[in-house]
């Protein structure tokens, strides 16, 4: 068992991988996409959470609804107070260690739905669970969202792949 293995999951999470009796940590890249315009919907370029390889928008499917990634698009302020509070730096937006990660493909708005997850960090570690589908505001509207994570990221590799989300 690595040091880590306190602040990890248990070992029969999807999120960690035993290789050889060593946890494998969960990997975080942003990729950038296009949301077709047309049929009454604007055309959107925003970034994508890759998790090991996997667009998560992908894995999500029908459960995202309408929407496209929180990061690459929108008001530059508004974008640096979201990477912000995916780090960890900033209270989270929705109460409950809540994120919005997509959001309304086209106004952004978190009320009008969005696919949240509780971020947490602990011994160098950044955990998303409980993923949702919800609008930020009536928390008996909250749907879970089956077959995506939970993740574990290393804090560092983390942070990297979401600070370089402004250069994308």
């Amino acid at each position: 068992m690595s040091s880590l293995g306190s602040a990890l999951p248990d070992a029969g999470s999807e999120s960690v991988r035993r290789v050889m009796g060593v946890e494998e940590l969960n990997s975080l890249v942003l990729v950038r996409r296009v949301r077709p315009g047309g049929g009454g919907n604007t055309e959107r370029s925003w970034l994508d959470f890759v998790t090991d390889g996997r667009s998560l928008l992908d894995v999500l499917g029908p459960q995202a609804g309408d929407t496209c990634g929180s990061l690459g698009w929108g008001n530059p302020a508004a974008q640096a107070s979201a990477v912000r509070r995916l780090q960890l730096e900033d209270e989270p937006q929705i109460a409950g260690e809540r994120e919005a990660i997509f959001v309304c493909a086209e106004c952004g708005d978190v009320g009008c739905g969005a696919v949240t997850t509780r971020i947490t960090g602990s011994k160098g570690l950044v955990h998303w669970t409980d993923f949702a589908f919800e609008n930020g505001w009536d928390s008996e509207a909250s749907e879970p969202i089956t077959g995506a994570g939970p993740f574990t990221f290393e804090f560092r590799a983390y942070r990297r792949a979401l600070g370089g989300a402004a250069a994308l």
